[in-house]
């Protein structure tokens, strides 16, 4: 008798076996060799609809910085000031983005640049090393020969381990590419999104961090205001909305978008720039903030995780910038003060805390700061940081500590 138990994942079988009697008679079983019984495969498991999350941490702890193709860490942001060291200095090129993996934020890391995709797997260390794990001739050789020039963005997703989409263009930006990894980058798969035509601008996209219909959900715009979306992680693409303007940031509330239904975006256009919502899929959007002026990628526009109706909005057309806060999902907002920010400030960057709505964190063109009163006051955070602040920046706490 035969019986698999598929909770555990394997068979067990019965015998009755009868003893031969003066040679007569009796029971035989001829088992066959391990090496050729044939092992049931394993599925490739459905992206988890409900992650564990990580451990929760301060915020105060680890937190790295992207700036001036620098990569800079801390490992006591809480200090009155901060001792930061560069911890990618073998790596050159220009820096677009900086993540930590959602699975495991102590470990790794991926840093993109102008001459490819380098991962990090020992974060942890007080000297991390880094690998190529998209390199530009990989990128050259999977795309037909052309020639990769920016990634507009990257990010993993926590409900599935090992996914990283990257978003990236190539022939001085003309041609518009997705590619994407389900093992940290030991192998890839790329899909052609969109000639661009004479656009140049970079393109923005953003992974819904909810299971959609059993896969992954992913918005993409292009630099027209075009906006795609895939609804299996990458292997098809669907024009699915044109709001028009140019993207500088695409951003998916986590909170009350189980349905990967909402998508804010910020858009360069003539006369205000705006930061507008979409809650049918990017079907359509509609104008909730003009702004004088729109340019940090990293987020003009981005929602507290546990509450998608607390929206920070960065306005770079201002003297200095200015930070708007909404508590009411943009029905309202008001200019945070700003309190302890030195100097007439460019906003570089910004950052929120997953387990906190009133923390934030921000890079400008004159330091590192924290706030924990939504940008009313901020204490300074830069320390001994000496790798400059300019260009495109990033700020990322790591959540665990």
């Amino acid at each position: 008798r035969m019986m698999y138990d598929s909770q555990k994942g394997y068979a067990t079988a019965e015998f009755e076996l009868s003893e031969a009697v003066n040679g007569i008679g009796g029971s035989s079983i001829t088992f066959p060799a391990i090496d050729d019984i044939t092992p049931i495969p394993t599925p490739t498991p459905d992206p988890n609809p409900d992650p564990v999350t990580p451990g929760e941490g301060t915020g105060f702890g680890t937190v790295y910085v992207m700036s001036n193709n620098r990569l800079g860490r801390t490992r006591a942001f809480g200090a009155s000031s901060p001792t930061w060291s560069e911890i990618a200095s073998s790596i050159g090129g220009t820096y677009f983005h900086f993540i930590l993996d959602p699975w495991t934020p102590a470990q790794d890391g991926y840093l993109a640049t102008s001459l490819g995709l380098y991962r990090s797997a020992d974060l942890d260390q007080s000297a991390p090393t880094w690998t190529p794990i998209l390199s530009a001739a990989q990128i050259s050789a999977a795309t037909g020969g052309q020639t990769y020039s920016a990634c507009g963005w990257l990010e993993g997703s926590i409900n599935s381990e090992g996914y990283i989409a990257f978003f990236f263009q190539t022939n001085g930006n003309n041609l518009m590419w997705f590619a994407w990894t389900d093992n940290r980058g030991d192998s890839w798969n790329f899909k052609f999104v969109a000639d661009l035509g004479s656009r140049v601008e970079p393109c923005r996209g953003s992974v819904v961090q909810h299971v959609v219909n059993n896969s992954l959900r992913v918005y993409y715009s292009d630099p027209a205001g075009n906006m795609r979306r895939s609804d299996n992680k990458g292997l098809t693409w669907s024009l699915v909305g044109t709001p028009g303007g140019f993207p500088i940031s695409v951003h998916t509330p986590y909170n009350g978008n189980e349905s990967g239904n909402i998508v804010y975006r910020t858009d360069k256009r003539s006369g205000a720039d705006k930061v507008l919502v979409s809650t049918n899929s990017g079907v359509t959007f509609s104008e909730v903030l003009d702004l004088s002026s729109v340019s940090v990628a990293r987020w003009s526009v981005e929602t507290y995780t546990q509450n998608n109706q607390i929206i920070y909005a960065v306005d770079s057309g201002t003297s200095p910038d200015t930070l708007y806060v909404s508590e009411d999902g943009f029905s309202t907002s008001s200019a945070a003060s700003m309190n302890g920010v030195a100097g007439t400030f460019n906003i570089l960057s910004t950052g929120g805390f997953p387990y906190n709505g009133s923390q934030f964190y921000l890079v400008t063109d004159t330091g590192i700061y924290s706030s924990l009163d939504r940008g009313e006051n901020w204490t300074e955070r830069t320390g001994d940081w000496s790798l400059g602040l300019s260009g495109t920046s990033v700020i990322v706490p790591l959540w665990t500590e």
